[in-house]
């Protein structure tokens, strides 16, 4: 792991929230949002300081025009309600003021809210359609699957394209015939970068012109008809922005967004300041060194809104090394499992649920199928298709996250699963069940970035909860163990300054 004075912003001030709003039922949120609130969180529901920072911020804006903010808060602490809640109710109060010019046929978002996982997507799709349920606004997820049976190699009229939408997502979308003829309305749209480039920019786009495909097809390649049309966006809140930013995902988020701006008039510099016609959300757990120099760069009036909890381990989180030596790795996992149930059982609770993670696919499909053997049910998710990934819902993690279907067995069943293992695809973002109170890192993290979104799964909200990483205890590997220590202590040391 690496030196975490070396990766994160620690310069940039968190804000003082003592002061700010402590309820809900404060103005200046609508009344139809803060009874979705209670009814979603409970009605002795309080603001974290994220979303209080959020509700004083983005529900009165100070400066006028389009924004640019950025929401830095730990894992755990409600950073989707933050940025929820304003969206909601700017799309709710202008809906009828906001001109919209929708193409016949296509979604027509009004927000879009991007995501790094579908199983995110899928989540937090969820956790918005729970606070307008007396708003009355239309929230879709874009998931791959949802759109699997539209065959978008062809061109197909558009009242056939309404057809197929409502059977492949089996009445998700709301079709609603427009002047111009049928279209789909609606207000926010969640979905992975590279799903949302699919229904903008038409299905295969990528392979367009690509001469060793059109030698193999015989052919040249057919791009599908768009899906979306991007003109009436005023919102986009990219989540997780320290990985859509980087790396794998930068490609298409930035993309994504050009899209959205050419097609709202707006010419995108190469580059030099970029001021997009359209509210820019970015929420994170950290803010690396490297998008703060970006940001300067490309977005110098970005607005900051920092928790004092970031880049800091909560201090309900334990952390526990179980050292293991030439034997195998996976056998102390089997037992230290084992020895968590015995507990739970000598205390009266129901077996804990236990999220495992490890670096590699290989080494999660390997540890899933040796529990598997040893006769304890468990949950592999380590790519794209593993445990019905790929149907277009989070039911294959069923009992260990928010909005997912509950498990058909009796809690008590032997046969209920009580394990996931994943690599890093679950470890951001979604919001898992207080069921889950431990975290096993089968591999060493490789990034202080890592561990934290890791070790995040547990100990959400304020609750308890504790991580054991697996570290060689003899012979090659032994010095790096030593590194990983000092990276955790520092991260549950290292203070955030606070501006006053």
């Amino acid at each position: 792991m690496d030196d975490v004075d070396q990766v994160f912003d620690y310069n940039a001030p968190a804000q003082d929230t003592h002061k700010l709003l402590r309820s809900f039922l404060s103005p200046p949120l609508d009344s139809n949002l803060q009874k979705s609130v209670h009814e979603f969180l409970g009605p002795d529901a309080t603001p974290t300081p994220i979303q209080s920072l959020a509700l004083e911020h983005l529900l009165t804006p100070r400066d006028k025009g389009y924004r640019q903010v950025l929401l830095a808060s730990e894992t755990g602490s409600g950073k989707s309600l933050a940025y929820l809640l304003p969206v909601l109710q700017h799309l709710k109060r202008t809906e009828l003021a906001e001109p919209r010019h929708p193409r016949a046929g296509l979604v027509s978002p009004r927000a879009l809210v991007l995501a790094p996982t579908h199983e995110l997507a899928r989540q937090l799709a969820y956790f918005a359609k729970q606070l307008v349920h007396h708003a009355k606004l239309r929230v879709q997820t874009a998931s791959r699957p949802n759109v699997s049976s539209l065959d978008n190699r062809r061109r197909v009229s558009a009242s056939k394209m309404s057809d197929a939408f409502e059977e492949a997502v089996e009445g998700e979308f709301e079709v609603r015939p427009g002047a111009s003829g049928p279209r789909f309305d609606v207000d926010v749209l969640v979905g992975t970068p590279s799903r949302l480039l699919e229904m903008s920019r038409g299905h295969g786009w990528r392979l367009a012109g690509d001469k060793e495909v059109e030698r193999e097809r015989g052919r040249p390649w057919r791009v599908g008809r768009p899906e979306m049309d991007l003109h009436d966006v005023e919102w986009v809140v990219i989540d997780e922005a320290d990985v859509l930013l980087n790396r794998d995902f930068v490609d298409d988020t930035r993309a994504l967004l050009a899209d959205a701006a050419t097609a709202r008039g707006y010419v995108v510099p190469a580059e030099g300041v970029l001021d997009y016609p359209f509210h820019m959300l970015l929420t994170s757990a950290t803010i690396p060194l490297t998008q703060t120099a970006a940001f300067a760069a490309r977005h110098p009036r970005l607005k900051r809104l920092v928790s004092p909890g970031v880049h800091r381990l909560p201090k309900t989180l334990k952390v526990e090394f179980a050292q293991y030596g030439s034997g195998s790795k996976m056998q102390d996992v089997e037992r230290r499992l084992r020895e968590l149930w015995e507990d739970d059982a000598l205390a009266g609770r129901p077996p804990s649920r236990v999220v495992v993670f490890t670096n590699a696919r290989t080494a999660a499909h390997a540890l899933g199928a040796f529990l598997e053997e040893k006769k304890i049910p468990v949950v592999t998710v380590a790519g794209w298709g593993d445990n019905d990934r790929a149907h277009g819902s989070n039911k294959h993690l069923a009992g260990f996250i928010g909005a997912a279907p509950s498990p058909t067995q009796d809690e008590g069943d032997a046969t209920t699963p009580r394990v996931l293992v994943s690599t890093a695809v679950l470890a951001r973002g979604l919001d898992f069940t207080p069921d889950v109170s431990t975290v096993f890192l089968y591999d060493a993290p490789r990034t202080a970035a890592d561990f934290l979104h890791r070790a995040g799964r547990t100990a959400r909200g304020g609750r308890e909860g504790r991580v054991v990483v697996f570290e060689r205890g003899e012979g090659r590997g032994t010095g790096n163990a030593a590194v990983v220590r000092q990276s955790i202590a520092a991260l549950a040391n290292r203070r955030q300054v606070v501006r006053r």
